[in-house]
């Protein structure tokens, strides 16, 4: 296992949270870039925070053969239980 596919693993663990609005409103603002953290209660579901604080939900799919992250909604205005009950059904 290469060093550079340890580190992406070790980044994963660190993001990885049970998504709730306490928590999400206390995530940290990166000073550049973004952050992606991962629920832990549904599978393939993300958040994004930028640099400006957005925060984004994002859930990753399969299209064709090819990854995708398709955007749901952002944060405070779309809700942690709205999030995970608008991910479409395998």
């Amino acid at each position: 296992m290469s060093i550079q596919h340890l580190l992406q693993k070790l980044n994963h663990i660190l993001t990885e949270i049970n998504f709730t609005k306490a928590t999400l409103l206390e995530l940290p603002i990166p000073p550049k870039g973004k952050i992606k953290f991962h629920d832990t209660k549904e599978k393939g579901l993300s958040l994004y925070v930028t640099a400006t604080g957005h925060k984004s939900f994002m859930i990753r799919r399969r299209i064709k053969g090819q990854q995708k992250e398709i955007i749901l909604g952002h944060f405070p205005d779309m809700t942690v239980e709205l999030a995970r009950g608008k991910q479409p059904k395998k």
